[in-house]
């Protein structure tokens, strides 16, 4: 017969072994992200290494308000897309897994011409959540003198709005504006007038962080990783020393 106190260590001990890495991560942002974070670029990419640093993880899904703070969550250990700009001070941020590559969009029937940010303020502007802090001051300030300017959760409501004419322009990811462009094959002048944006993952756990590091940049410098990009079409743009 087994004695209570063995069988009560055996469960307390799988219960802990059982307990995930919780990561949380944002609504779905094709390709990067898909139906609740189960496939897509980013996804795929943190599976990959994670898997190497971790027992067990799980996505955890926060549409809305994602902060530094969301660690301070007892069953919270890090979270996905944090902007290198926004969080390096944190001390919680890993090195860039991926890097966004925000555009302006506009209508070719419109002929608008747009050489800077500066330029966004003579227009109505549809864009990402959040993308007046990740974006930086030069948008901040270009987009507050907009005629119209709107933040949206769900980016696929980014392109009904130019196709009923509702905005003049769109701001968002080239990536996830192809992805959502393939249903409605809107024809259009892209203006490659930001930078690309950086994003790491914010982890509660220094060792942990650590880890994930070094095994992001045996992962980068792969060819899972180009194999990766490529099965998304997903131009790769991450080179990590």
């Amino acid at each position: 017969m087994s004695h209570p106190w063995l069988v009560f260590l055996l469960l307390v001990s799988t219960s802990l072994l059982a307990k995930p890495f919780n990561v949380v991560t944002g609504i779905d942002r094709p390709p990067y992200s898909i139906q609740n974070a189960k496939v897509g670029f980013e996804i795929e990419l943190l599976n990959a290494v994670l898997d190497k640093v971790v027992e067990h993880h799980e996505f955890v899904i926060a549409p809305y308000g994602r902060t530094i703070k969301i660690l301070d969550v007892n069953n919270i250990d890090a979270m996905t897309t944090a902007s290198i700009s926004v969080y390096k001070a944190s001390g919680k941020l890993s090195l860039p897994y991926i890097q966004y590559r925000n555009v302006a969009v506009t209508l070719k029937s419109a002929g608008l011409k747009l050489a800077s940010i500066n330029d966004l303020e003579r227009f109505s502007i549809a864009t990402f959540l959040n993308a007046k802090t990740i974006l930086g001051d030069t948008f901040s300030q270009a987009v507050s003198k907009a005629s119209q300017y709107t933040e949206l959760s769900d980016q696929s409501l980014q392109l009904h709005m130019l196709r009923k004419n509702k905005v003049q322009v769109l701001v968002m990811d080239i990536n996830i504006f192809n992805y959502f462009n393939k249903f409605h094959e809107l024809d259009v002048d892209i203006h490659q007038i930001f930078p690309l944006t950086a994003y790491g993952l914010l982890v509660k756990d220094d060792r942990t962080r650590t880890a994930f590091d070094k095994e992001l940049k045996k992962f980068i410098n792969s060819s899972r990783y180009y194999k990766l990009a490529e099965g998304w079409s997903i131009e790769p743009t991450l080179l990590i020393d």
